[in-house]
């Protein structure tokens, strides 16, 4: 089974007011992209008055982790406005960052209890530092998209 050690259990940001949701959608993209973030799109409920979104990034790191982002953007009381020639949206919208590496996400080890013991302890103690510089590097990556949403949503960063 794949063994998941999270980063980031969650963060959010909340905004009410009108967004460009389309600008938003393409920012977030481009970001993940430009890290080399492989995107899957887990949900799009779009309903009267509301929707979901839910995104997978991944990217292979190694033969044996993956770091992942899981963003959700909710939009509850959604009216669509005409602003110049953009089509916003109005509401209280909701952008929720997770992130978490994923170890023997091909399951390599899973079937040979033995080897996943030995795996265990060679994660633990001897590949230590190395795990700890990629919580760091996801942490990072995690926070600059976080960010980047919070400065174009016109938010205060947090560092």
């Amino acid at each position: 089974m794949v063994e998941i050690d999270y980063v980031i259990p969650e963060i959010t940001i909340s905004k009410e007011g009108i967004i460009d949701l389309q600008e938003l959608y393409s920012l977030l993209k481009k970001h993940l992209i430009e890290r080399r973030y492989d995107l899957t799109e887990k949900k799009h409920d779009v309903k009267e008055g509301s929707f979901e979104i839910k995104w997978e990034a991944f990217k292979k790191v190694d033969d044996y982790t993956k770091f992942n982002i899981e963003i959700g953007i909710k939009g509850s009381n959604v009216k669509e406005v005409k602003l110049k020639k953009i089509k916003a949206f109005s509401g209280n919208f909701i952008i929720k960052f997770e992130s978490y590496l994923k170890k023997d996400y091909e399951d390599s080890f899973e079937n040979k209890p033995i080897l996943k013991f030995f795996r265990t302890l060679y994660d633990n103690f001897i590949l230590r530092n190395k795990f700890n510089q990629y919580n760091k590097e996801l942490n990072d990556e995690t926070y600059a998209i976080y960010n980047e949403s919070k400065a174009y949503l016109n938010i205060k960063k947090l560092e």
